[in-house]
């Protein structure tokens, strides 16, 4: 059975009965903390940063070593060994599918790649980002209320990604861009001035997911290392929106149940 637990709650005490595969998440204020694991037999996954206005803190991911040759193989046997990501994305509620014709994805400039069709009603991104290694939590007395509708910021010129211009050339390209700086509803807290959340958004500002643009498209090298596909996420808000963000510790103790399998 995974473990997930405070630092001082003695954790350690109960590592003999995980089976190999099984999770440990141990939420700490000490860096000490993950050698403490190691030195129990546990194998040191993983180390997630929790910034909170009143400390930092580490979330140190163990595993008890596997039993079989691989993940896969593991957790066909005991059911343990993987973490359970679709439940812990950042969600942004939105599902996305492929919105372009049939075409050829090229990667790169030489032949091969993928194709895909619109209206195969495929998901491409449905439960949000990949959940991060960086988490932030909220202060005491902030309060969630509601939402509020950001508003587009005007149309510029910006700067794409590199595009291959000859095989020799290199040249980053600018274009107008009427479509990425989107105007949406996003949550809205009433924060403490230290609250980590408000911060990051303070120091950010407003921003749009940029859109991608099809490798192998009418401009040589256009969309270099990005493609669209209709995954994007075209959501706006602060850079907080990122990251993993949670009310209190409750709350985030309950996403790393969620992660571990508890």
């Amino acid at each position: 059975m995974p473990i997930v637990a405070h630092d001082n709650t003695g954790w350690a005490d109960q590592i003999a009965g995980l089976v190999p595969g099984d999770h440990v998440a141990v939420l700490s204020t000490r860096s000490g903390t993950g050698l403490r694991g190691r030195l129990a037999g546990l194998e040191l996954r993983d180390t997630l940063f929790v910034l909170s206005p009143r400390a930092m803190r580490f979330v140190f991911l163990f595993r008890k070593p596997l039993s079989e040759p691989t993940v896969a193989e593991q957790v066909l046997k005991t059911g343990t060994g993987a973490l359970r990501i679709d439940a812990c994305r950042v969600n942004n509620g939105v599902a996305k599918q492929a919105t372009a014709g049939r075409r050829t994805v090229k990667w790169g400039v030489g032949e091969g790649g993928s194709s895909y069709e619109k209206g195969t009603g495929a998901i491409w991104s449905n439960e949000g980002r990949w959940p991060s290694n960086f988490i932030l939590v909220h202060g005491t007395a902030c309060r969630n209320v509601g939402t509020k509708h950001v508003r587009p910021s005007p149309s510029g010129t910006r700067t794409t990604a590199l595009g291959i211009i000859s095989d020799d050339n290199w040249k980053a390209k600018t274009q107008k861009d009427s479509r990425s700086w989107i105007s949406g509803d996003v949550p809205s807290w009433e924060c403490e001035p230290a609250c980590p959340v408000a911060q990051l958004d303070a120091q950010s500002g407003t921003s749009a997911s940029r859109i991608g643009q099809p490798r192998g498209s009418a401009e040589p090298g256009q969309g270099w290392g990005m493609t669209k596909t209709g995954a994007e996420y075209d959501d706006v808000g602060g850079a907080s929106r990122f990251f993993p963000q949670f009310e209190d510790d409750t709350a985030l103790l309950a996403w790393l149940h969620r992660l571990v399998g508890c």
